[in-house]
């Protein structure tokens, strides 16, 4: 069974919000054409970006991953760095 601490999880969407800002900015995009992509309001994907949201769905990595040509683990790669596995 796998267990995050609240440490790991937190440090997952900080390391999230500072991927999506990185790949939106080299792609050229805004923060409004991206939201819009993802069907998510500006504010929404600002709060991401700036690690003031900690909630992010399936559906909206798929996207992500859609739209810059990644995969789910470019993503989360970092979170299982310090996980304990019972």
């Amino acid at each position: 069974m796998l267990y995050l601490c609240r440490n790991n999880q937190i440090r997952f969407f900080m390391n999230l919000g500072y991927k999506i800002k990185q790949l939106r900015e080299a792609n050229k995009m805004s923060q409004l054409q991206l939201a819009t992509q993802l069907d998510i309001s500006q504010s929404t994907l600002h709060r991401m970006e700036t690690r003031k949201s900690y909630k992010i769905d399936f559906l909206l990595m798929s996207k992500l991953c859609d739209i810059f040509d990644k995969n789910y683990t470019y993503f989360s790669k970092d979170l299982f760095a310090n996980v304990k596995i019972k």
